[in-house]
């Protein structure tokens, strides 16, 4: 039997024992020099920071337009660093999306997701085909909201909401009326400002800081 994705979502935290994620928002004129020498190097700098990360967080969410920016290359990189996850992780493909085109690409039949970001404003209509499947989820943006709990009447397990926090550098989600189903995800600053050789000591290094942190909330 399938699990709902709340029970995913909820499993992966206490197997990582934190609810902290890395998102992974690739970008050349930031990534260590190492990567610049690759002619792709999306997908190597992603699976060393899944490498360098696993098991310090719970999951990961992985921004499609950063990827998209590097083109076909980008989309390849993109689908195989997911499935380079290890298996008791959270998965989410943050866009967000604003409309229903994506539900194959998102889950089983391309990247293989747990849960994709919604647009503030976007209409049930193009939201419910997300919620077909008790596995997967959705994260609307913003603060929870009429539409939001109507969902969840129907999909009481499947709706989330989410919201920018710390300057854009992170973002927290839960889902709606499953408190203990939240997620905090790191991007940017201070974890990947490091360019230099030793990024992975690193990324290690600022990862269980703000582990030792998000603990003590």
């Amino acid at each position: 039997m399938t699990s709902a994705f709340a029970d995913t979502l909820r499993e992966s935290v206490v197997q990582a024992g934190t609810y902290l994620a890395i998102g992974l928002v690739p970008q050349l004129d930031r990534m260590p020099f190492t990567f610049t020498r690759y002619d792709d190097p999306f997908l190597p700098y992603g699976k060393a920071v899944i490498d360098a990360t696993a098991d310090l967080v719970c999951g990961y969410a992985f921004h499609l337009g950063a990827y998209l920016a590097h083109g076909a290359a980008g989309a390849v990189a993109l689908e195989r660093s997911i499935a380079y996850v290890p298996d008791g992780h959270v998965k989410v493909l943050h866009a967000p999306f604003a409309s229903a085109d994506f539900v194959r690409a998102a889950f089983d039949d391309a990247f293989d997701c747990h849960a994709v970001t919604m647009a503030q404003g976007t209409p049930a209509v193009h939201i419910i085909p997300y919620l077909q499947q008790p596995a997967f989820g959705v994260f609307l943006e913003g603060d929870e909201t009429p539409l939001g709990r109507r969902l969840v009447e129907t999909y009481p397990k499947q709706v989330g909401v989410y919201a920018p926090i710390h300057s854009q550098t992170a973002i927290t989600c839960h889902l709606i009326g499953i408190p203990e189903t939240r997620l905090y995800w790191a991007w940017g600053d201070p974890i990947f400002k490091v360019r230099g050789d030793d990024y992975a000591a690193w990324w290690r290094q600022e990862i269980q800081r703000l582990r030792d942190v998000l603990s003590r909330r």
